[in-house]
């Protein structure tokens, strides 16, 4: 395994002044009142709707709650915006609101805004350190279709940024003994090309290596998607005993509770028997999965299942289904085996693909899946697992073969083998 490594780190972390804020939303309060002063935001009766005025409760007050983007507020201090009429000579009634609308502007004006000033907008514009202050006017319109207009009047200023903050910590040290009273999450290096590591709170611990090659007598805790890996034996262990081998064509089974006692294999057949080639199962007793008629065949009908895989003295629960020219067995600890014979139609073309359909589907992609070629004509130049293009288009159910050939017209035909789990 190669890990490259970063010629140089250098992290700085520079500590800015506190950001200036803006308004998120303004909330509009409304009341009605038998007075026209004393009123503040600490009276009972402030309601988000427009209450309606009448000849005892004639004063119609208003203030804003001004919430901002550290959401702090600020209360504006309430205002008279409407009157009740009181019924005047005979024949005059009251005059109630109909509507209120409210205007807003963000301007580098501090003063002598108008409401004839261009770029009022009926939506809360946002303030920008060009354009500071936020002001705000209200359009009254009256049932008897009278207005009434308010002056323009500062709701918002917009805070600038403050002063730059004192330099922080380096984000590495380096340093020949390791810092004291590190902060968590400090880094620190002993020298350029030793390993970084991180205070944990408690401890020191390795954050990032960079090394040539890697050699460990245990490497855990790494979750990767290796795609295509090429490798020479993968071996499992169980309580320190080896209990299975994959590679050179094979997959070995061991008795983990006798070192090293070779017990039963699974591999392509080459040395005869059912046109030449097959899959050979072995255990106890011993499988050969040929084609001979287009029909599946064992070299033994009377065969003791029982044995095969029979590990340390145990038997192995199993279920045996067939289909056309395929067998599979079916462990009850969930290990799947799948074999048969997959043919193609007899065809000048080069290339050409056939599906390799299993009896019992697998739970996920990642079975061990070999062929052989079984009729051949001597035509076939390379074969492979996959389409004629080389992807891998495997799915639970299924995956394919394919092939290049000089030209001919010899039908050609596959022994395979598939072993994974089906839960």
């Amino acid at each position: 395994m190669a890990i490259k490594s970063i010629a140089e780190i250098t992290l700085i972390r520079v500590n800015d002044g506190s950001d200036g804020k803006g308004i998120k939303s303004i909330m509009e309060y409304y009341m009605v009142s038998t007075v026209n002063s004393g009123i503040t935001t600490g009276n009972s009766g402030w309601s988000t709707e427009i209450p309606t005025m009448t000849t005892i409760n004639k004063y119609l007050w208003n203030y804003e709650k001004m919430i901002y983007t550290d959401n702090t507020s600020v209360d504006t201090i309430p205002k008279v915006i409407g009157i009740y009429g009181d019924k005047g000579p005979p024949g005059q009634t009251g005059n109630g609101i109909k509507s209120i609308a409210n205007y807003y502007l963000a301007t580098t004006a501090k003063s002598g805004v108008t409401i004839s000033t261009e770029g009022w907008t009926t939506t809360i514009q946002t303030m920008t350190s060009s354009k500071k202050y936020l002001w705000n006017y209200e359009i009254v319109v009256y049932t008897d279709g009278s207005k009434y207009t308010s002056a323009p009047c500062i709701i918002g200023v917009y805070g600038d940024k403050g002063a730059a903050g004192e330099n922080g910590m380096s984000g590495i040290i380096v340093s020949d003994t390791a810092p004291s009273n590190p902060e968590v999450g400090q880094l620190w290096q002993k020298a350029s090309g030793q390993p970084i590591q991180r205070w944990d709170g408690k401890k020191w611990t390795i954050h990032y290596i960079s090394v040539d090659n890697l050699d460990v007598d245990t490497l855990s805790a790494i979750s990767a998607n290796l795609g295509d890996v090429s490798f020479g034996t993968i071996t499992n262990y169980v309580e320190g005993k080896r209990a299975l081998a994959v590679g050179n064509n094979s997959v070995d089974f061991y008795n983990s509770n006798a070192e090293r006692e070779h017990i039963g294999y699974i591999r392509p057949y080459t040395d005869g028997g059912y046109d030449k080639y097959g899959i050979e199962i072995a255990g106890d007793n011993r499988f050969l999965f040929g084609v001979a008629g287009n029909i599946v065949h064992m070299d033994n009908q009377t065969l003791n299942y029982d044995g095969l895989f029979n590990l340390g003295g145990k038997p192995m629960n199993y279920e045996i289904i067939t289909s056309s020219n395929t067998i599979a067995i079916k462990y009850a600890n969930g290990l799947l085996l799948c074999a048969g014979h997959t043919s193609f139609a007899a065809t000048t073309a080069i290339t050409a693909k056939a599906d390799v359909v299993f009896p019992v589907p697998f739970k996920d992609t990642g079975y061990y899946f070999v062929s052989n070629v079984q009729r051949n004509g001597s035509i076939v130049t390379s074969y492979w697992e996959g389409d004629v293009g080389g992807n891998n288009i495997r799915t639970t159910v299924k995956t394919s073969i394919s092939h290049s050939k000089t030209n001919g017209n010899y039908g050609i035909a596959y022994n395979w083998f598939a072993i994974g789990f089906w839960k």
